[in-house]
């Protein structure tokens, strides 16, 4: 198969992933053939970006046939170890010291901690090698082209995992109904939802200006569905950064700087009176009412209320680091996060996630393992920043800003693929 065959079957193939659920024997026919093309990218390897990027959506639906084993876990064994092979023959590659570091961070915290946590040895093998390819993924999407690559066939997979849901398994039911397309949570969908908002920027070039436009509108409307106050915000941020980035006179920007600057001065020495008024309108709609009362609440400083109850979580969190011992609060030991919460510090907490990767870092490598993250997340803002002349360097700098945003309302520490956004 050449490469334009190859390119056409996977696109094809994550569109038709959209209908998977609705028939066994094309769930068997579409996980058959994500092996296939998996088979053909050994001959085309940007092929592999494209192939993590459709699977990376359906991460929960999609099984290997037989072994029944997730099509994710196992394409990531397969591929971090093909990366890896070629890396090592290669031998003028040079090993990224920063994310080799954080690899033996996680390796020795998932071998002494989690690994007695999960109990599982298959399971512990497939959380080293799908953060073995988020390492991979965090150096070899520095290259424009890689990243062009990803993204698109990350747009795409979004576009059709809201179709997954549209279609009848996450699809609204009534209008309280938080569209969370293959998610489980709707904030960690409206988190991809974000990202290919972003990503759309990155592709603009190399897709019609209609289809620019009309995905731009869906996504957007796709994320005020999911009725996650963080992915609002986001889309927020992604509106004013835009208009500051824009090829502009100065004259301009700085119109635009003072406007920005009345209207937030307002709403501050308002917020009590704006707060009040935002509580007191009555909508019959589910999503305008819940976005009123969390920014009312938020404007008059009820934080506790404005974030369904999640910033008394945190404290709680905080709390009980504040008793660990010192050893402990350098190196964490703990388990929280997407794998679950280790009850023996907080009885009361293991019924909550934190809701924030800062916590989840916190309690598993501590300290060190904290600062050592941001240090990658730095490093990778310098790079972009570095591009910033590019269309492609701008709307990274843009995603950096948002992953960051993220990094305290969503719990996912060696999860995937939202860590290879905050490595990226």
């Amino acid at each position: 198969m050449n490469i334009k065959k190859s390119e056409l079957a996977l696109t094809f193939l994550i569109i038709l992933t959209s209908l998977h659920g609705q028939n066994n024997s094309l769930d068997y026919a579409i996980e058959v053939s994500w092996i296939i093309i998996l088979l053909c990218a050994f001959k085309n390897q940007k092929l592999f970006y494209g192939i993590i990027a459709g699977v990376s959506l359906f991460a929960s639906q999609l099984f290997v046939p037989v072994i029944s084993l997730l099509t994710i876990n196992v394409f990531a064994v397969i591929i971090s170890l093909y990366f890896l092979i070629r890396k090592f023959n290669d031998k003028s590659v040079h090993i990224n010291a920063r994310i080799f570091g954080f690899y033996v961070i996680v390796l020795l915290y998932v071998v002494l901690v989690l690994g007695a946590f999960i109990g599982k040895t298959t399971q512990i093998i497939m959380v080293l090698a799908i953060m073995l390819l988020c390492c991979e993924l965090a150096i070899k999407l520095k290259d424009e082209e890689n990243l062009v690559v990803f993204a698109k066939y990350f747009v795409l997979a979004t576009i059709s995992a809201s179709l997954y849901g549209l279609i009848g398994n996450s699809s609204f039911v009534d209008a309280s109904d938080r569209f969370c397309g293959t998610s489980t949570d709707p904030n960690y969908f409206g988190y991809f939802l974000v990202i290919s908002f972003v990503f759309l920027g990155i592709i603009k070039k190399h897709i019609p200006n209609w289809v620019y436009i009309s995905g731009k509108i869906a996504l957007a409307i796709l994320i005020v569905f999911t009725g996650s106050n963080t992915a609002l915000i986001a889309l927020f941020l992604m509106l004013i950064v835009n208009i500051l980035m824009r090829d502009i006179s100065f004259a301009s920007k700085g119109i635009y700087v003072l406007v920005l600057i009345i209207v937030c001065g307002v709403v501050y020495f308002e917020r009590a009176n704006i707060g009040k008024a935002f509580l007191s309108i009555n909508s019959e709609n589910y999503f305008a009412d819940r976005y009123l009362t969390t920014f009312g609440n938020l404007l008059i400083g009820e934080s506790n209320a404005a974030t369904s109850g999640r910033t008394n979580i945190v404290g709680s969190y905080l709390r009980s680091f504040s008793e660990f011992s010192f050893f402990e609060k350098i190196f964490g030991g703990h388990v929280c996060g997407i794998f679950g919460v280790d009850a023996n510090y907080a009885n009361d907490l293991s019924l909550h996630l934190p809701h924030n990767l800062n916590i989840d870092v916190l309690f598993s490598i501590g300290i060190f393992g904290l600062l050592y993250v941001y240090s990658i997340v730095f490093s990778s803002f310098r790079y972009w920043f570095g591009k910033r002349g590019s269309e492609v360097g701008k709307h990274m700098i843009l995603l950096k800003l948002i992953v960051v945003l993220y990094t305290f309302s969503l719990s996912y520490f060696l999860g995937f693929p939202s860590m290879i956004f905050l490595f990226l």
